[in-house]
């Protein structure tokens, strides 16, 4: 299997509790603890959780899901070469760790974008100039 989902509705309490223990015999430096508490805390918090392995190729669909996103839309961006796609015969195929890092960088842009909005002064629209376009 390349991925697994976990819905926090159907995970026990006492599936949570043997993870909870497990993580305390780990190191604080272990990768493997770093991700076990991920899983822990999203489970607790009512999310479903999907892992998916690095190396999973994704179809076009997939991806567009992923990022919640119409396939269309997704292949806008893989014919920008704003996210790298490769053919599988006739088939275009997504690398998971490609996909993750066009999020990444997606998700920067918007902040950043976000963050230069709001750091603009307020502008006021004179009246009078906008009557004046008014009358080109």
């Amino acid at each position: 299997m390349k991925y697994a989902t976990i819905e926090a509705q159907a995970t026990d309490q006492a599936d949570i509790a043997v993870l909870c223990a497990a993580l305390e015999r780990m190191h604080d430096d272990s990768p493997t603890r770093a991700m076990m508490q991920m899983l822990i805390t999203g489970l607790a918090n009512g999310s479903d959780l999907t892992l998916l392995e690095q190396e999973r190729e994704l179809s076009p669909n997939e991806a567009a899901r992923f990022l919640q996103m119409s396939r269309p839309h997704l292949l806008t961006f893989v014919k920008s070469g704003a996210l790298v796609s490769h053919a599988v015969g006739s088939h275009q195929r997504i690398k998971l760790a490609d996909l993750l890092d066009f999020a990444r960088r997606r998700d920067r842009a918007s902040k950043a974008v976000t963050e230069a909005l709001h750091e603009r002064p307020a502008t006021t629209v004179d009246p009078d100039a906008l009557n004046a376009l008014d009358q080109l």
